[in-house]
C-alpha cells in the first residue's frame, strides 16, 4: 500500500507577502474562530517588518 506524504505549510508562508503585486490578505472561517485575532496578530507582523498595512 502507498504511503501519503503530507506536506506542511508555515503560516508565515501563507501571509507574507510573495511580491510587490500582493495587495490582500483574506481570513474567512465560521464564527468564534478566531478570524479577527489572527488577522490582528498578522498585520501587526506585516507592519513591524516594514510591510504597508
Amino acid at each position: 500500500m502507498a504511503q501519503s506524504q503530507s506536506t506542511a505549510t508555515s503560516a508565515r508562508e501563507v501571509v507574507e507577502p510573495s511580491s510587490d503585486e500582493t495587495e490582500f490578505v483574506f481570513f474567512s472561517g465560521k464564527g468564534g474562530v478566531g478570524k479577527s485575532t489572527v488577522s490582528c496578530a498578522t498585520a501587526t507582523w506585516l507592519a513591524d517588518n516594514d510591510y504597508e498595512t
